[in-house]
């Protein structure tokens, strides 16, 4: 288990299926606790993954308006 404000958490479930004993910092289990997290930041990120176009191709894309109706753009001069 991964927390935002506490280290992790880790169980063994094949040997400790009650979770009674956490290798959340357990030496041995670095490598195991990195992989893991590698995993989890790989599923996050495929999860937030969009494809951006440039103004002028979403202009395209959607019926004919004014650029002044697409409001705030970020970092358009």
């Amino acid at each position: 288990m991964l927390h935002e404000r506490f280290r992790p958490q880790l169980y063994n479930l094949l040997d400790d299926p009650n979770e009674f004993r956490d290798l959340g910092d357990d030496p041995n289990c670095v490598e195991v606790r990195a992989d893991l997290h590698e995993a989890l930041f790989a599923w996050h990120r495929k999860l937030k993954s969009r494809t951006e176009a440039q103004a002028d191709q979403l202009l395209t894309m959607g019926p004919e308006r004014d650029e002044t109706d697409f409001g705030i753009l970020i970092g358009h001069w």
